[in-house]
């Protein structure tokens, strides 16, 4: 209850205050704050191992991709999900550079807009919008899976989801 008087008396937005096993916690915006790029985050990667942000102190987060098989950006429209995701994929593919398969689901105008220009880059299997393809694609990767063609081709194989609930929608 102290984060809003904490907040007006540093004349900030917010304050959050949280209790910890480390402590208690005081969260205050940074008075400039920074958003990392991909090539910076890029630099953290390590096999499956991939950073997808940054902490309040700066320092990266990293999820590995083989103890969480799945990861999922949420949020409102136009705040960096797709941006984030590239960034993530950057990451990946550079840190196993030759050794990454990934396959992209977007809608038609994400893919003109951020994903088409992946369709080239070493890996990738694909850039599909139409929804024939989304779904031709979808029962290969189901059908690859179920007979382990994908578990032993020696490659790790994403698939890159943008938009889901207009996929799911069209298709």
């Amino acid at each position: 209850k102290l984060g809003p008087a904490l907040a007006q008396l540093l004349q900030v937005e917010s304050v959050r205050i949280a209790d910890t096993a480390q402590g208690i916690l005081i969260e205050i915006p940074s008075p400039k704050p920074q958003t990392p790029n991909g090539a910076r985050l890029a630099q953290h990667a390590r096999g499956l191992v991939v950073p997808i942000g940054v902490d309040v102190a700066a320092k990266p987060v990293l999820a590995n991709l083989q103890d969480h098989g799945a990861l999922f950006w949420v949020g409102p429209s136009r705040r960096g999900k797709t941006q984030s995701m590239k960034s993530a994929l950057y990451a990946l593919l550079r840190a196993n550079s030759g050794r990454l398969q990934f396959v992209v689901i977007a809608s038609p105008a994400k893919v003109n807009r951020d994903w088409d220009v992946l369709a080239s880059v070493a890996g990738c299997l694909g850039v599909v919008s139409a929804k024939e393809e989304i779904e031709a694609t979808t029962q290969w990767l189901v059908n690859a899976m179920n007979r382990g063609e994908l578990a032993n081709a020696g490659s790790p194989t994403l698939l890159v989801v943008d938009d889901l609930p207009n996929i799911l929608k069209a298709v």
